[in-house]
Formats: structure tokens, C-alpha cells, sequence
């Protein structure tokens, strides 16, 4: 296959189940979390480099497959934070790894983070009780990432 066009991205039919009986549309499915390397692999993408040399497997820089076509009747898409979703390269790491702030200014050196925070989507510890050892690292703002999730993970972890 020509590495220039990226294959058309898996769907872990299992991670899915819950969202399609929810009526969640391809389009939004997300991956945040994975069990392993092969996982992302698998299901995200190509495993670009590994970030941070001196901690192997770590931190790592993922050319995702090609998501599902946006569906345009969707609010979302014309909102400019939701590029974030479906970004073509991604940041991945090791739930037990904390320097992702560094390892993410190592993947997109020019990218300015000065208002922003990074954020795993899934809380570490609810990754872990599920049996994810790798999170998806994105860029938010510092107002969305305030104590808002903190029912949901106790949830989660109950």
C-alpha cells in the first residue's frame, strides 16, 4: 500500500458496540484508549516514532488510518475545535508515562500550547481498571479541562 494514502481506519466492533445502540455515528467513533501497541496499531494507526528514546514505548507519535467520512449534517463539524477528533497524526502514551508535555512539543515542536492544557481523554486510573495501557493525548483549553469530569471517572471507577 502507498504510505502517501492513509488506509481507511478498523473499527473495533467491540469498543463500538455501546455507541451504534446509542445511535452514535461512525463519524464520531474516537479512539482514546488501547491496550497495547498492536492495538494501535490495529485500530489507530501507524506508529510514526517513538518520542522519547530514553523511555521506550512511552510516548509515541501515531499517522492515524483515515476516519469515517464526516457526516456534514452534524453540528460538530463546523465547530474549528473539532479538528482535534480525527487529526492525522496523534499522540499516544503509556498511562504511566506523565511527561506527555514534553513528548507532545516533541511531535509538533511549532505548535504554541501556551493557553492550552494536555489532556488524556480517559482518566489514567479508569484506564488501567479497563485493561488500557495507552491514552491519546490532546491539546484543550484550560477551561475545559477544570474538575467537570471528575463525577464521570468516580463513575467510572464505581
Amino acid at each position: 500500500m502507498d504510505k502517501s494514502t492513509p488506509a481507511v481506519r478498523p473499527i473495533d466492533e467491540v469498543a463500538t458496540r455501546i455507541p451504534k445502540r446509542s445511535g452514535l455515528l461512525p463519524c464520531l467513533y474516537v479512539p482514546i484508549a488501547a491496550r497495547d501497541t498492536l492495538a494501535i496499531e490495529r485500530y489507530v494507526g501507524r506508529i510514526a516514532t517513538q518520542l522519547m528514546p530514553k523511555s521506550p514505548d512511552m510516548a509515541l507519535l501515531v499517522e492515524t488510518y483515515e476516519p469515517e467520512k464526516a457526516d456534514v449534517r452534524l453540528a460538530i463539524w463546523d465547530l474549528p475545535e473539532a479538528v482535534v477528533l480525527h487529526l492525522s497524526r496523534q499522540v499516544w502514551v503509556h498511562v504511566d508515562y506523565r511527561a506527555y508535555r514534553r513528548a507532545y512539543l516533541q511531535a509538533f515542536p511549532d505548535f504554541d500550547l501556551t493557553n492550552l492544557v494536555l489532556d488524556h481523554v480517559m482518566n489514567r486510573r479508569v484506564a488501567r481498571l479497563k485493561g488500557f495501557a495507552y491514552l491519546r493525548v490532546v491539546p484543550i483549553s484550560r477551561d475545559a479541562n477544570s474538575s467537570h469530569g471528575s463525577l464521570s471517572e468516580r463513575w467510572a471507577v464505581e
